[in-house]
């Protein structure tokens, strides 16, 4: 399967058996052969998780999004805070404090998830991610 000149060919190599940048290109594809070889479970289990987190950060999002329409929701976070203001998910002139309420809340999920993955990220990698040996 594979022999110095396919091997060769295939990365740019020339007489000397080094490519362009100087490197040797048989050693080169069988380092890439044998990381394409090691996906295991692990790798497997790394990205589900990575892609578990994305879809649960969407649906946090979402769900804050949909709350906003409920009138419990309302009764809650406004009544007591703006007495002016009817309350109602329909209206149309909404205080200001109020809008500004609503903007935060959706600009701190975001804000929470990027301190959290700041924060925890590193301390959760060195303690459960790749050893160098």
């Amino acid at each position: 399967m594979k022999t110095s000149a396919s091997l060769g060919s295939f990365a740019g190599a020339n007489a000397e058996g080094t490519n362009s940048f100087g490197l040797a290109s048989e050693r080169n594809m069988e380092s890439v052969i044998q990381l394409s070889q090691q996906a295991n479970c692990l790798t497997y289990v790394a990205i589900t998780t990575a892609m578990m987190g994305a879809m649960m950060f969407g649906i946090d999002q979402g769900n804050y999004g949909l709350v906003q329409g409920f009138s419990s929701f309302y009764d809650a976070w406004c009544k007591d805070r703006f007495q002016g203001f009817d309350c109602n998910p329909r209206s149309t002139d909404p205080p200001t404090g109020w809008t500004e309420f609503i903007a935060w809340g959706g600009s701190l999920i975001t804000v929470g998830a990027a301190v959290g993955s700041l924060t925890l990220g590193p301390i959760i990698s060195t303690s459960l991610g790749r050893r160098l040996c």
